[in-house]
């Protein structure tokens, strides 16, 4: 991800393609400070009593088959609020409250506890997607300044005509990915397979006891 921990206002076209974000620093999610769980640790600002309230992320993504895409879920985790854009259009706020938001904007509630690390989906219309670069942006928003953590990061699933594809790092459906998804579905399968011969091997075995079982009570 690229990202910016900077704590100032980016203006109303950051979530844009057209935007300039090359100077900004890149990272791995998960994205956060104040919990010892992130991979990538963003600056709070130093201040205990005046953090940054916004952090802001993109990703460019490239997708072949936009139009073979069936259906668009993204999993997200946020501490505390969020708002995520696909190609420059909202589609989905998390425990943030209507209308516009701006770089001091609050979180609606304080999350914390369990709810920290737990993952929140939603439905994206996949005709958002273009064929060739996309671009993901999101704005997580703390609910406080003197907020003692905050999280982010987020996983997209995609599913296509007979194919589910997970892709936490935003690379759709690339051939190695393909593969070993279907490599894992094997495995599965034959296990499920030899589940069900066991199954009814043992129904096959009970059922033969309960009729030479009432067949020698015929016979008594």
């Amino acid at each position: 991800w690229r990202y910016n921990d900077a704590g100032v206002n980016l203006g109303a076209t950051w979530a844009t393609a057209a935007f300039d974000d090359q100077a900004w620093p890149t990272g791995l999610a998960q994205l956060g400070y104040g919990d010892g769980d992130e991979s990538t640790v963003l600056s709070d600002g130093g201040n205990p009593n005046a953090r940054h309230l916004t952090y802001y992320f993109r990703r460019a993504f490239d997708v072949a088959d936009a139009a073979g895409v069936t259906a668009l879920q993204l999993r997200v985790m946020r501490d505390d609020g969020l708002l995520v854009y696909l190609n420059g259009a909202e589609v989905m706020r998390s425990n943030m409250p209507a209308g516009a938001v701006s770089h001091t904007t609050l979180a609606t509630t304080a999350v914390s506890g369990a709810d920290e690390n737990a993952w929140l989906s939603v439905p994206v219309d996949p005709a958002r997607l273009v064929a060739g670069a996309n671009l993901i942006a999101v704005e997580v928003h703390q609910q406080s300044p003197s907020s003692s953590d905050v999280t982010f990061d987020l996983a997209e699933r995609a599913h296509r005509a007979h194919q589910v594809v997970v892709d936490p790092q935003l690379h759709l459906a690339t051939d190695r990915q393909r593969r070993r998804q279907e490599h894992v579905e094997r495995i599965v399968d034959r296990a499920l397979a030899r589940v069900l011969d066991r199954h009814h091997a043992e129904v096959g075995r009970a059922r033969l006891d309960l009729v030479e079982h009432f067949l020698d009570g015929r016979q008594r």
